[in-house]
């Protein structure tokens, strides 16, 4: 019985309140933790905060405070845990509740998080930050009008609010609206001229119209601002492969920038790998991608990811998609172990990948959008490659190889231009997957028409004053000619009257010109029964709409150029013996364009044999580029065995201005 009472009557002493003694002492430490809080010193804060707790367990305000550190620190599953304590102790705290929602919102539990907005909005109908959130969240689930709905009624609310005119810029960015993107950028930008986020969204759309010099202007503000910014440095380098005035030399340096930038902020320990150095047993392959879903890099993954050799291959997929959708799923049942990475700290995926044990590691994104390079700095896996969507160099040290082929990177012409070694496959760096249900190939335009009809389909980003220039001489010494231009860019009414009015002030009349926005994919591949003779764009050529071009039976004249980004088409073409279709110079160019106009027979040749040719050629030979790309894994492989695998062979400048 006594022990029982003493037991009982230590519970009961947990329940006293604190003493007036005790309060003192635990509002001298809030005001130490609040004070190492607002001074940035967060790890003090954290320890302050928890002894306010150890003494008194029902602090709302320390577990609110403790709720919003932890958030900011990125341990949003702690944020959660006390946030939903404090909650729970006072409901009617609509801060709170907010920044619950941003910690769900953080790791990716969008209902959850819309859940937690719209509480915080019944506790505080005029919640600015609140009503922010919940648009961007709409517009993360592309409910575009809810999204639009949300970020006016900001401006209705407080038409100064930086943040939200910057939401509804982005809104539009990603809806395809560069012109109104630019309007609601700008405004942000004179509300506030130093917000790093609208800087980057206006670059992106600048670039998007094909405005290279501003775009490259405004990334390179946003890096004086924030030299980290997560994605502003990739488009950088992202839009200066666009610029036919910068050399590859220059931008190789920036790349090389950027990566020094990277690994000066990397705390990873060197890498020790335990992964059985057996030179042919069966190979862990990770592929790393945003771009699993409804997207060009799934449209050349998909008959790899098919064919390879299971009895030699173990295949991983990383997902860093956004949206999945019915691609995803398709790549899903290809693959023997799938991972979902988007929304994950690259801690925790590292963490993934070395308890998946990879031995080869391969990112599929390079500098595109929403890639995870960061995780190749921290040299998860044995031997890393870069390969696919991105055609140039990531510029790090770390990645030990980029795949590509003998006609994108000639021997002895580009590996200064690269900090991977180089792995040339022997045909092609890819393979193409032929579209489904596309049209039957229609009969050349011009025999009915009277006059040849030029066509581009390439992003309107490529589509600079440089390469209108050549069609302008092109059309000229083709008087009859049209060009027909079809790219998501030109819905801009802006980017239109900007080549209208170029290649109106070189000879051509708006009314030789058409220009179309995007269509459905069927509708793209039927309007090439307009077109006789495609038009590359340089210095960055065409992939896929060069692909697809072929396909449905044009041919496309390109100018070879200094780089891969260049030389895609060069490739393609070089796979499909027509080398009489690859310029060496500009001149050569507007030459083998002009002088293909002037012969239909070949025209007519081309537009009934194209299709067959890419069908029978090493670009749509699935399993013998399966085979290719594993033996050269294998390679790579024994390589590392030997101990020669980790050294990169490239001599990189000792420093880069």
């Amino acid at each position: 019985m006594g022990r029982s009472k003493k037991q009982k009557s230590s519970k009961k002493k947990k329940r006293q309140p604190a003493t007036s003694g005790n309060q003192k002492e635990l509002s001298v430490l809030m005001e130490q933790a609040l004070a190492a809080h607002q001074a940035g010193n967060l790890p003090v804060a954290v320890k302050l905060y928890q002894q306010i707790l150890q003494g008194d367990p029902g602090n709302v305000n320390a577990l609110h405070l403790l709720g919003c550190l932890t958030h900011q620190t990125g341990n949003h599953t702690a944020s959660i845990q006390y946030l939903q304590k404090a909650i729970a102790l006072y409901p009617q705290a609509h801060a709170s509740h907010y920044v619950l929602g941003s910690a769900y919102q953080a790791l990716g539990r969008r209902g959850e998080a819309a859940v937690s907005y719209e509480k915080a909005l019944r506790l505080k109908p005029d919640y600015i930050e609140a009503l922010n959130n919940l648009g961007v969240l709409h517009k993360e689930s592309r409910n575009w009008e809810a999204a639009e709905q949300y970020f006016l009624k900001i401006l209705q609310l407080r038409p100064d609010y930086a943040d939200g005119r910057h939401n509804l810029g982005l809104l539009f960015f990603t809806r395809g609206n560069n012109e109104a993107a630019i309007v609601h950028s700008r405004e942000a930008l004179r509300l506030n001229p130093n917000h790093v986020e609208a800087l980057v969204n206006l670059a992106n759309a600048l670039k998007n119209q094909g405005e290279m010099d501003d775009a490259i202007q405004h990334y390179r503000k946003v890096l004086s601002l924030a030299p980290n910014h997560p994605s502003a440095h990739s488009n950088l380098l992202f839009a200066m492969n666009y610029h036919p005035s910068i050399e590859p030399e220059e931008v190789y340096d920036e790349h090389r920038r950027w990566a020094t930038k990277m690994t000066l902020t990397s705390e990873a320990p060197p890498p020790a790998f335990e992964n059985d150095p057996n030179p042919e047993r069966r190979l862990r392959i990770g592929y790393v991608s945003p771009d699993f879903r409804q997207h060009p890099v799934a449209f050349f993954i998909v008959d790899l990811l098919a064919k390879h050799n299971r009895d030699r291959f173990e295949i991983f997929c990383y997902s860093n998609v956004a949206n999945p959708d019915a691609v995803t799923e398709k790549l899903k049942g290809l693959v023997g172990q799938w991972r979902n990475i988007h929304g994950v700290s690259d801690r925790e995926v590292i963490r993934t990948i070395c308890g998946d044990q990879i031995d080869i590691l391969i990112d599929l994104a390079g500098h595109t959008a929403d890639n995870r390079l960061s995780l190749f700095v921290e040299k998860p896996a044995p031997v890393q490659v870069t390969y696919l969507a991105y055609p140039n160099t990531t510029g790090l040290r770390s990645i030990n190889y980029r795949i590509t082929d003998a006609w994108c990177d000639p021997p002895g012409k580009t590996e200064h231009l690269n900090s991977e070694e180089l792995i040339r496959l022997p045909h092609s760096f890819f393979c193409f997957h032929p579209p489904e249900n596309a049209p039957e190939i229609g009969p050349l335009p011009s025999l009915k028409k009277g006059f040849v009809t030029f066509g581009s389909f390439n992003n309107i980003a490529k589509i600079s004053t440089e390469v209108l220039e050549l069609w302008a001489k092109i059309m000229d010494a083709a008087p009859n000619s049209r060009l027909l231009m079809q790219s998501g860019g030109l819905n801009d009414i802006s980017v239109r009257r900007r080549i209208e009015t170029f290649l109106a002030d070189h000879g051509v009349s708006e009314e030789r010109l058409e220009m179309l926005g995007p269509t459905p994919f069927v509708e793209h591949l039927a309007l090439h029964h307009s077109v006789d003779i495609a038009l590359d764009s340089f210095p960055w050529c065409g992939h896929t709409t060069t692909c697809n071009t072929l396909w449905m039976g044009v041919p496309v004249v390109t100018l070879s150029g200094k780089n891969c980004i260049g030389r895609m088409g060069t490739s393609i073409l070089s796979n499909l013996d027509l080398q009489e279709l690859i310029a060496e110079t500009p001149h050569e160019y507007v030459e083998k364009v002009v002088s293909l106009t002037g012969d239909p027979d070949t025209m007519q040749r081309l537009r009934a044999e194209l299709r067959e040719r890419v069908k029978n050629s090493n670009l749509t030979n699935v399993q013998g580029f399966a085979n290719g790309l594993e033996d050269a894994f294998r390679c790579v492989w024994r390589r590392w065995c030997d101990g020669r695998g980790a050294a990169n062979p490239v001599v990189f400048p000792s420093e880069i201005s």
